[in-house]
């Protein structure tokens, strides 16, 4: 028999071809969106209660990309309300309008509940909007309208993710609300109530700052400037929105511009840091300060304790002095969590404080940049209530310069 000259060479050559192609294909690299999702995962599995759980969904959705939503969209569901809040205030970042009919859906549910968990609808109320606030116009509407009559932090909400539309006919909505709950407040007897209509004011107040630039204080003079202005009005390009003539009431900042805070709601407002505090945020409810963050900066050199890990145990016996009484549920030290991106860690209290009073105090700590940051919450709301996820969202919205 006579063999065909490099006979081997390509029996050899056609063998390797042959192996590389059945062989199995390595595994893609996983890049920072598929690494996060994968220590969601693993984050939620050993978590080891609702809030815990939470921090996690928000530390995922901080990726912003449309992957995410896939993971969030079960969660809607989720056992723990916590969770389903999270979700729902955060799927709608993702970048995918498609999400907006889930939401709707999961909206018009909880609404027929027999008792609605209002914390979830003001966060779908959130999520739509982020969604598709111009092509849910009219159920936004419905929602802020109705719901200004039952529970006010979803009005707020409502009207938050109205002016998200970017249209004139949002812009003429939130004013139209606005003098509805001005109207409302001038007419009650009860101060916790008159501050509830003037939250809803003081949301259209600053969205429509945000969305036109001019910052009017009285439903008149918004009423007067559309008149004048309304017919020629375009809305500005998304993320080209002019600075309100105080900045925007939304995004806070220290005076050095090292890190970026977003308000939750409208009962939020900063106070005043003085020199020892870089920011200072209080939120009130019935006319009374129900939470405050305080945040401050120190110089690692100078520091015992430099890293995140040795300041929350240093700080575990001076904060146990603060309190009277500490519960076990709820209660943990030195969890590791995200800061703005970056490894922190977390000691959290809850019990009685020394005027006897139940609280909630969350101590996060997170060496950055040569600093060691102190994010120090205080708060009387129950846990499932809406100021205490506002809390959760706050910590979440937190970025370095930079980043």
């Amino acid at each position: 028999m006579v063999r065909a000259p490099g006979g081997r060479l390509r029996a050899a050559a056609f063998a390797t071809a042959f192996a590389a192609a059945v062989a199995p294909a390595a595994p893609a690299a996983l890049d920072a969106v598929d690494e996060a999702i994968v220590d969601f995962r693993e984050r939620l599995a050993l978590a080891i209660d609702g809030q815990a759980r939470a921090v996690a969904v928000f530390d995922l959705a901080a990726r912003k990309d449309p992957r995410v939503v896939e993971v969030l969209k079960p969660l809607l569901r989720h056992a723990d309300l916590e969770v389903r809040v999270a979700a729902a205030r955060t799927i709608g970042e993702q970048g995918d309008p498609s999400v907006a009919g889930l939401l709707v859906a999961a909206f018009e549910k909880e609404e027929d509940a027999k008792e609605p968990a209002t914390a979830f609808v003001q966060a779908l109320m959130e999520g739509i909007g982020e969604a598709d606030a111009r092509g849910k116009l009219k159920v936004l509407r419905k929602a802020a309208w109705k719901w200004l009559e039952i529970d006010l932090p979803v009005t707020c909400a409502a009207v938050h993710a109205i002016a998200l539309a970017r249209t004139p006919e949002a812009v003429e909505e939130c004013i139209d609300l606005m003098d509805r709950a001005e109207t409302r407040a001038l007419n009650q007897t009860e101060d916790r109530w008159k501050a509830a209509f003037r939250s809803v004011v003081a949301q259209a107040q600053a969205d429509l700052a945000r969305l036109t630039g001019k910052e009017i204080q009285t439903v008149k003079g918004w009423r007067d400037w559309w008149r004048e202005n309304g017919k020629g009005w375009k809305p500005p390009a998304p993320g080209a929105e002019p600075a309100a003539p105080r900045g925007n009431p939304d995004l806070w900042t220290d005076a050095t511009g090292k890190f970026t805070l977003k308000r939750p709601s409208a009962v939020w407002s900063l106070g005043d840091g003085g020199k020892d505090y870089a920011l200072v945020a209080e939120a009130r409810a019935e006319g009374r300060v129900a939470a405050t963050v305080w945040i401050w900066i120190q110089d690692i050199s100078g520091l015992a304790s430099q890293s995140a890990t040795a300041m929350a145990a240093e700080r575990r016996p001076d904060i146990e002095k603060e309190f009277k009484e500490i519960s076990k549920e709820g209660t943990f030290w030195g969890r590791k969590v995200l800061l703005g991106g970056e490894k922190a860690v977390q000691n959290e209290v809850r019990g009685r404080g020394k005027d006897g009073n139940a609280c909630t105090r969350r101590y996060v700590y997170c060496a950055h940049d040569g600093g060691m940051y102190f994010v120090i919450a205080w708060s009387t709301a129950p846990m499932d209530a809406p100021l205490a996820k506002d809390l959760d969202a706050l910590y979440a919205s937190f970025r370095f310069r930079g980043k």
